[in-house]
C-alpha cells in the first residue's frame, strides 16, 4: 500500500519548490506526508550531485553558483526530479 501511495505522489507532483527562482534558499512543501525514508540531492548542469539534509525542508543554496539544476526526490525505488533555478 505504501509503494502505491508514493507512486501516486510521484504522478500527481504533490511537492512543490517555492520560491523559484531561488537565491538564498528553498523550501520543498509537500500537500501530503512526506515519504518515508525520503532522500533530497540537488544536481547541477554538470552532473555534480549533491545531498541535501532530508530532515528539513527549507534548504541553503547561497553557496551554489546561480545557473539550472534538478532537485531529485527520492524514496525507496522511486525518483522524482523537479527544475530549480538559482539566481544572483
Amino acid at each position: 500500500m505504501k509503494k502505491v501511495l508514493f507512486l501516486l505522489f510521484v504522478a500527481t507532483c504533490i511537492a512543490s519548490i517555492t520560491p523559484n527562482p531561488a537565491t538564498i534558499n528553498f523550501t520543498l512543501t509537500f500537500k501530503e506526508a512526506i515519504p518515508p525514508n525520503l532522500k533530497v540531492s540537488i544536481t547541477n548542469m554538470l552532473g555534480q550531485q549533491f545531498e541535501l539534509n532530508s530532515a528539513t525542508s527549507t534548504y541553503d543554496v547561497s553557496g551554489f553558483n546561480a545557473g539550472v539544476y534538478f532537485v531529485q526526490l527520492i524514496s525507496n525505488e522511486n525518483l522524482k526530479v523537479m527544475k530549480l533555478v538559482i539566481s544572483r
